[in-house]
């Protein structure tokens, strides 16, 4: 999930600064996925595994936090 927003936070820069985001550098445009978003992305994805830790480490989310419904896991 946390991949997810920083991809969001990313698309909405590109849009803003008026950059194509079909053109990347690394990437190719995938399943949906633009190839700049996803070059830029990858760039911050250490900063976001940083804050996923943080937070497990200080058990700011627990699974209680989460309803699990009928045979579906999540």
């Amino acid at each position: 999930m946390s991949y997810r927003l920083l991809e969001e936070s990313v698309k909405i820069a590109v849009e803003n600064a008026g950059l194509n985001p079909t053109i990347g550098f690394w990437h190719k445009n995938q399943h949906q996925q633009q190839a700049l978003i996803a070059d830029l992305a990858n760039e911050f994805k250490l900063y976001s595994d940083r804050v996923v830790i943080k937070v497990i480490n200080k058990q700011a989310v627990v699974k209680e936090h989460f309803d699990q419904h009928g045979d579906k896991p999540g």
